[in-house]
């Protein structure tokens, strides 16, 4: 927003004592300088939250009646009567009804106007999902006295692409979470496979091994980006063993355990023990399995076991 704006919302604000809603707001600052293209920034900054309004319905208004509502030629004609009094009110049935803007949708918005989320960061609604992922956030990867592969959860925050001297495409991408933000180096073949989930708003899940620059800031060489929502997929899911205990010895037991390490994931496990007739169920909160790799188990155990995988 130009030097020109501001100084039109400043001063109409200054003479009418404050606005008192949208509508006033645009009845009242020079549309000649406060244009429609100003106020949706506005609107998408958050800026006229207070005023009872969705931002949906203030787009509504602005995309639709914003030539009624507006100032021209330093005057709004319909707040003038015929003796110049200003008694123009907005009626009640002027404002939209319309469902408020989804949550990524607001946050988008206010990552264009302002250059940073202002109402709340996109990855909040996620650390309840990042904490089983990964410990690490971006402040305390740089501080991780570590040479082993990190794990963070992050949403790409900005793309360089560089051309190698054999012409292939890699990238050094900036990843953002909460605490901040951190780079990592995306080699040929990763990128080449994960371009489109890289350009994607969407949270990523980037491992990888972290290395100190020159500078002596902290980067990760990525070896793999996986979508978040993958991932809280695979969280959600839950195999269930079921095993029949007039069939199934306690050395099959330890067998079983032997499989399942081969096979860690993201995906929940529960033992289900049925004998003449009775049930008994253990969840494995220390075990965690590749759902998609379950029937694997199967090919160790030709009876005595069945397998279900259930969706969250």
């Amino acid at each position: 927003m130009g030097e020109a704006a501001l100084d039109s919302i400043l001063s109409a604000r200054e003479e009418c004592g404050g606005f008192t809603s949208f509508i006033h707001f645009c009845s009242l600052v020079d549309s000649r300088k406060v244009n429609k293209k100003v106020v949706e920034c506005l609107i998408k900054a958050g800026a006229f939250d207070s005023m009872g309004l969705k931002r949906s319905q203030l787009f509504t208004l602005v995309q639709e009646k914003w030539d009624r509502l507006s100032k021209k030629n330093g005057k709004n004609t319909q707040q003038m009567d015929f003796f110049g009094a200003d008694t123009w009110a907005p009626k009640e049935e002027e404002i939209p009804d319309a469902e408020e803007l989804d949550r990524a949708e607001i946050l988008k918005g206010e990552k264009e106007a302002l250059g940073f989320f202002f109402s709340q960061h996109p990855l909040s609604a996620y650390q309840h999902i990042i904490s089983q992922i990964t410990p690490l956030d971006t402040n305390s990867i740089k501080e991780a006295e570590t040479t082993d592969d990190v794990t963070i959860v992050g949403i790409v925050n900005g793309c360089k692409e560089i051309t190698t001297k054999r012409g292939d495409r890699m990238a050094t991408i900036t990843l953002e979470d909460t605490k901040g933000i951190i780079e990592a180096v995306v080699f040929p073949d990763l990128f080449s496979k994960n371009l489109l989930v890289i350009k994607s708003d969407g949270p990523l899940v980037v491992t990888g091994s972290p290395e100190r620059t020159e500078d002596g800031t902290t980067r990760i060489r990525a070896k793999s980006i996986t979508p978040l929502q993958e991932i809280q997929n695979e969280l959600e899911k839950l195999v269930r063993i079921k095993i029949d205990c007039s069939i199934f010895k306690k050395d099959h037991l330890r067998k079983l355990r032997d499989v399942l390490a081969n096979i860690r994931g993201d995906s929940r496990v529960s033992l289900e023990f049925f004998r003449n007739g009775d049930r008994r169920v253990f969840l494995v909160p220390e075990v965690r399995i590749d759902a998609g790799k379950s029937a694997t188990i199967r090919k160790y155990f030709e009876t005595g076991l069945d397998i279900e995988v259930m969706a969250g």
